[in-house]
């Protein structure tokens, strides 16, 4: 009995199982969050309406990548440099490149702005102009709470994330009932981050960030180019899977009418809870694996495995068993219609959810081929999608074999190499 105590002792003092606790137990809040901003708003829109929200929530997801990339570059400039100039100078260049390519989507996306809104049918092009300046504050609130995190403040990082989840939420319900409608969802969204950039800039002053880079000029890449083949490489991967887990909704914005595609925006929301319950998973598995510990971190991996089919797989079960009534609680019964649409697209969701945890794995061991894998099944999903969208139906069935296709390659991505082998390369 002793030891038994002493071994949970020294596990509920252990700093890795409390850090990992509280990133898993504010993700995974923040995702609840995250995630009921869609049932309420969804009550306040029209259809149509609510379509367009999706599609703009999707773009903020493929946006955010390059900062999620240069984000955990920035931590591992943190962790690699002593206290002094050397590493402020370093990270004032990665921020003045994230400013770069944020000015460049800026601009981008607000000339695209017409012809974006003609493509996937949208009223008005006010939602894609919010957006573009939404790249522009996320810049640097990113780099603030990469700077929580690489400093192991992870109690600050949730706080952060929750309130950016908790006043997206507040906000965009209350510009929904002074009658704001699409645009006022999209607006309550970036007024978040400007709440949530507040607290976060404070806390990372704090701990001595540097001065917000808000000139630009041409970075010195010599400076940070030891750290960009890396970024690339989560970059590419990011990417993929993030378009993967939203080309569905694409797809169906620019192939059926506005009704149709806000239904289905609905159906798709209610299945994606499988991907915010898994998520944070990943997350925790990527900051756990270390290179050159094969037999830690496939253990790491099976548990993460187990969990995600745990809790993925559970969800999937009541949405096959029950769709009508989930999707009557969840999302409202002007979505019943499609209803019958929750359980296909739950196990394409459910899929790429497993593919997720396996590219995340293979990324924190620097196993480059997974970026091609990646390219590869988005590259077979897309053009799936522009060959069978006949129906409501195909889409679904074009996402699950494109999903299954992802899950398939990544697992072999595995048999093909040794794990041990590709852990001792430091890219």
């Amino acid at each position: 009995m002793t030891n038994k105590a002493n071994i949970l002792k020294r596990a509920a003092g252990s700093t890795f199982l409390r850090h990992n606790a509280i990133y898993f137990g504010g993700a995974t809040l923040v995702s609840f969050l995250n995630y009921l901003y869609y049932p309420v708003v969804s009550r306040l829109l029209a259809p149509a309406e609510f379509g367009e929200v999706q599609a703009i929530i999707s773009f903020f997801l493929q946006a955010g990548v390059f900062l999620q990339v240069l984000g955990l570059v920035t931590i591992g400039v943190i962790k690699r440099y002593e206290h002094g100039p050397q590493r402020a100078e370093i990270i004032a260049e990665i921020e003045r490149l994230a400013l770069m390519i944020g000015l460049v989507l800026f601009a981008l996306v607000v000339v695209m702005s017409r012809p974006l809104q003609v493509f996937l049918n949208f009223s008005s092009l006010v939602p894609f102009l919010l957006f573009a300046l939404s790249v522009l504050i996320g810049i640097p609130l990113a780099f603030s709470n990469s700077y929580l995190q690489g400093h192991q403040r992870f109690g600050w990082l949730a706080r952060s994330n929750m309130l950016a989840a908790s006043s997206k939420l507040v906000l965009s319900v209350g510009l929904l009932l002074v009658g704001l409608r699409a645009a006022g969802a999209v607006l309550g969204v970036v007024l978040s981050q400007v709440v949530a950039l507040g607290y976060s800039l404070w806390r990372a002053r704090q701990l001595g960030r540097p001065r917000l880079q808000w000139w630009v000029g041409r970075p010195r890449l010599a400076l940070i180019r030891p750290e960009l083949r890396y970024a690339g490489l989560v970059l590419v991967t990011s990417l993929c899977v993030n378009v993967l887990l939203s080309v569905d909704i694409i797809a169906v914005k620019h192939y059926f009418d506005p009704a149709q595609a806000g239904l289905y925006a609905g159906i798709a929301t209610v299945a994606r809870i499988i991907f915010f319950l898994t998520g944070p998973l990943s997350a925790v598995l990527i900051a756990s694996v270390a290179l050159g510990q094969h037999v830690e971190n496939r253990r790491l991996l099976l548990r993460s495995a187990g969990l995600t089919t745990l809790l993925g797989g559970g969800a999937l079960a009541a949405f096959a068993l029950a769709p009508m009534l989930i999707v009557r609680l969840l999302i409202g019964a002007k979505y019943l219609a499609y209803a019958n649409l929750l359980p296909p697209l739950s196990l394409a969701i459910f899929l790429l959810s497993l593919a997720n945890l396996l590219v995340y794995y293979y990324v924190a061991l620097r196993r480059y081929a997974v970026a091609g894998i990646a390219v590869l099944s988005l590259a077979g999903t897309s053009v799936l999608l522009a060959t069978q969208h006949q129906s409501l139906a195909a889409v679904v069935q074009s996402l699950l074999e494109g999903s299954f296709g992802l899950l398939l390659l990544v697992m072999l991505l595995g048999l093909w190499r040794p794990v041990a082998k590709g852990e001792i390369q430091h890219g």
